[in-house]
């Protein structure tokens, strides 16, 4: 057992994902000559959701039931009432704003209403030892589940449940570590976990970090918990020049990648998983100089043991060989600088990730190879064996689009956006509403449709995204506000309608309100009542007769 209360915990693998398709937006413009007018999309609406399944201590699902582990994905419930109360919270805004503007329903429901539904919703997830990392398609984080080392970076040490909002510092105030970065305008593009810190990741190649410091995992230069965001001097200095683009977490220490592909890790380094060349922590990011004989691109980080893979799809690993996780065809060595894996020769490799004591690896052609500790059937192969060598998996049905690896478990998202899963299943950790480890790849158990976007994982608990997808007719109307009345054309047909505010609350009411009810208050808080939203809208009504008046 270790402080988070879990058995012989892992590092976490590099987590990637697709992106979300961009906004959409109404372009009408349409003008008519009411008094005021507000557009409705009655019947637009989109599926974006999280499921998580796993071990729940700490809240590390997003949902406050921490003694039930899920053995299927169950949903977030946030992130879906989210969408609905910020869809909510643009209509209310739209229907009362749009009162006495000459017939432009730019700023008008249809806008407001349409934009809030569309959105994206998360754009890529990381999983630690106890705690969860969503970024979100606007570039803010959210975190939940455990915090005793200020791994969720919201100011204290308090577990939390319901997915909260990271603040990072401003430009300016970060950028004071390094006088010769330019303070522009940033937002988050990646985000990774450790076991107990975790690192993000700016466009403009700031990288931020926080939580549990100890061995210098933090990279700060010291070993101090830190509670809230803290930008890496080291790495803030070379942003001018040579800026970071990607960053991955293992157990305790880093790697971050710059644009021209040299490589950086900090942290504990006891295995050589830094591949600095000997087995020492290191407290600020240093560079590791060993001379790839191309390009890196692509990183990944597993308990003590790292990868790297070169523009020519060569894999290069280093750290700690005791089950073969290095795949160099023998156990037990030490690798303190990087080594190539031979047994990935001839193939062009795209992602490699990393467990406990075992890896896998995803090639251009969507084939498997797993390789190190087998013990609960983590590899895939049927059997429980270590495998010194890479092998391919063979029951894999459908060509993979991404791989991630757990403590002692896999995930697999393939092409048909199905998710396959193998190893230890003592938390439900496989999806399938078992307990018994599996040697072969089994599906998990999707809700209903679902078509998965991303998936995300480490030691005990999974995450995946479902695609964002727009359903309904997208309507679009301008309404009268005042008098039923006064006809008005459809902002898409160009028909006129003869529809007054009544109908627009009706609509609002039948079409919204009734299939977010289950939000409960987070909803009630934008739009509790259909009596609410008349308030607003006559309180505006009056307010702007008030002041033509005037």
């Amino acid at each position: 057992m270790d402080e988070n209360g879990d058995r012989d915990l892992a590092g976490t693998a590099e987590i990637s994902a697709g992106l979300p398709p961009p906004p959409q937006r109404s372009t009408s413009h349409s003008r008519s000559s009411s008094a005021g007018s507000a557009g409705f999309a009655p019947a637009s609406s989109t599926k974006n959701s999280v499921y998580s399944w796993g071990r729940s201590k700490n809240f590390r699902l997003g949902r406050n039931h921490v003694n039930a582990d899920s053995r299927v994905p169950e949903p977030v419930e946030w992130f879906t009432c989210a969408n609905a109360s910020s869809a909510a919270s643009a209509a209310v805004a739209g229907a009362a704003g749009s009162v006495g503007v000459e017939g432009d329903d730019s700023g008008s429901l249809a806008g407001a209403y349409q934009s809030a539904l569309l959105r994206p919703v998360v754009q890529m997830a990381a999983c630690g030892g106890g705690h969860t990392c969503v970024l979100m398609g606007d570039g803010s984080v959210r975190v939940f589940g455990y915090s005793q080392y200020g791994q969720l970076g919201l100011g204290d040490r308090t577990d939390v449940c319901e997915p909260t909002e990271v603040r990072f510092p401003s430009a300016p105030a970060a950028a004071q570590a390094s006088e010769d970065v330019a303070c522009t305008p940033s937002r988050i593009i990646s985000v990774a976990c450790g076991r107990y810190h975790t690192i993000a990741l700016a466009d403009n190649g700031f990288v931020y970090s926080w939580g549990g410091g100890k061995n210098g995992r933090l990279g700060h230069g010291d070993e101090k918990i830190h509670t809230t965001p803290v930008l890496i001097a080291a790495l803030a200095a070379l942003a001018a020049c040579d800026k970071v683009v990607r960053i991955v977490c293992g157990y305790h220490s880093n790697l971050a990648l710059t644009e021209s592909g040299r490589l950086y890790s900090w942290g504990w380094g006891a295995h050589g998983q830094l591949g600095l060349g000997d087995t020492e922590s290191y407290m600020v990011p240093t560079e590791i100089t060993y001379r790839f004989p191309s390009r890196v691109v692509s990183i990944a980080c597993g308990d003590r043991h790292s990868f790297a893979i070169t523009r020519n799809g060569e894999v290069f690993g280093w750290g700690s060989n005791e089950y073969g996780q290095l795949g160099t065809g023998k156990k037990g060595d030490v690798f303190t600088l990087p080594t190539q894996i031979k047994g990935l020769m001839g193939l062009v490799i795209q992602t490699v990730s990393s467990g406990d004591r075992f890896s896998a690896a995803l090639t251009n052609l969507g084939s498997v190879y797993t390789w190190g500790c087998g013990s609960d059937g983590q590899l895939g192969h049927g059997d429980f064996r270590d495998s010194l060598r890479p092998k391919l998996v063979e029951q894999l049905p459908t060509r993979a689009v991404d791989v991630k690896c757990g403590h002692n478990f896999m995930l697999v998202l393939t092409e048909s956006r199905e998710v396959y899963a193998w190893g230890s299943n003592i938390y439900g950790q496989l999806g399938n509403g078992g307990s018994a480890k599996q040697a072969a790849p089994g599906h998990v158990q999707l809700p209903g449709s679902v078509s998965v976007k991303g998936i995300a994982c480490a030691h005990f608990h999974c995450l995946l995204w479902s695609a964002a997808e727009r359903t309904g007719t997208g309507q679009v109307m301008q309404v009268s506000l005042e008098d039923s009345s006064n006809p008005v054309k459809d902002a898409g047909t160009g028909q006129k309608t003869n529809m007054g505010i009544v109908d627009v609350l009706n609509k609002l009411e039948n079409t919204y309100l009734g299939t977010v009810n289950h939000c409960g208050k987070q909803l009630s808080a934008q739009m509790s009542t259909r009596q609410e939203l008349i308030s607003k809208v006559e309180e505006r009504i009056i307010s702007k007769g008030a002041s033509r008046d005037g």
